[in-house]
């Protein structure tokens, strides 16, 4: 038997009842819909963390719990739509040493991607990513229906092309520092 395409939803954990952002923070119930009717698979498995039952007064427990998760995924989804916390960061970047594909859905004037970022350390930026989201990304996306259309081919057999190599980027800034040097 085959087992399902897994799917890790990385993203915002609300944080109790204290925490008043706004519901699009967070992975839906009509996100996770639209990703199973849409993906092509016909058996998908979602793994989102805010709905792991776990102790959560474990901080061990639940930092395994997640990069278990990452670990037996397929592909890394993560919603990027607004200013998250370290732990996607965290995932994201282990998902890339496991050489796991991560989409991240990043639309542009968001936190992540600006038309205009004026005056960073003096330079204006035109057409901005933030360095992390782009080095750690495969794919960066404009919206939901994007990312799954990449999950879509991944499922007809034509696999995601991986593109984050944070290796090639070091190499790249270590060359250059050289040649100033």
């Amino acid at each position: 038997m085959r087992r399902p395409l897994r799917i890790y939803l990385s993203g915002s954990i609300r944080k109790g009842a204290a925490d008043l952002r706004s519901n699009d923070y967070f992975w839906s119930e009509g996100d996770e819909e639209y990703i199973r009717k849409n993906c092509g698979a016909t058996d998908v498995e979602l793994l989102n963390p805010a709905k792991i039952t776990l102790e959560r007064n474990d901080y061990a427990l639940n930092f395994g719990c997640d990069l278990h998760l990452v670990s037996i995924s397929d592909i890394v989804l993560v919603d990027a739509r607004t200013e998250k916390g370290i732990g996607v960061g965290a995932e994201m970047m282990f998902a890339v040493n496991r050489g796991i594909p991560v989409i991240s859905w990043a639309p542009r004037d968001t936190h992540y991607r600006r038309s205009f970022l004026p005056d960073v350390f003096g330079e204006d930026l035109h057409d901005w990513t933030h360095p992390f989201i782009f080095g750690l990304s495969d794919y960066v996306v404009e919206s939901l229906a994007d990312a799954v259309a990449l999950i879509r081919r991944q499922v007809m057999g034509s696999p995601i092309v991986r593109k984050a190599d944070p290796g090639l980027h070091i190499l790249r800034y270590a060359t250059q520092m050289e040649t100033e040097e």
